[in-house]
């Protein structure tokens, strides 16, 4: 079991992942969505703008519902981003998420995950 290394209470706004912060997170989670006006499916804004994710991106799961994906696609596609990690696309791919099968010099999510994984052995 994890402990928080907060010396202070945890809040709303907490970005900790210990066993406390996220029990917290998760019995908080109903109050959190009426307060912020978000869905309590997936959290995302439940009136979405690309201003409103970008505010909620520490609260909304990383992908939508099926409820708000339409919408969610929308702003993505009219503003350039990538849908999964929601980062501007250069051309028509995604640097984040696009892999170029080089994990020492590629800059996808995954490479960057495995060059820390080395880093800590």
């Amino acid at each position: 079991m994890s402990t928080c290394e907060h010396k202070d209470a945890c809040d709303d706004l907490c970005t900790c992942t210990c066993d406390t912060c996220q029990e917290y997170y998760e019995t908080q989670w109903g109050k959190h969505v009426v307060e912020r006006n978000l869905c309590p499916v997936c959290g995302m804004p439940l009136e979405m703008t690309l201003e409103a994710l970008k505010a909620e991106h520490s609260t909304h799961f990383f992908q939508p519902c099926d409820i708000c994906k339409p919408v969610f696609l929308a702003i993505m596609k009219q503003n350039n981003m990538c849908p999964t990690c929601q980062q501007y696309l250069n051309g028509e791919t995604c640097k984040d998420c696009f892999c170029t099968d080089e994990p020492y010099t590629c800059e996808c999510r995954q490479c960057k995950a495995y060059r820390k994984s080395l880093d800590k052995e």
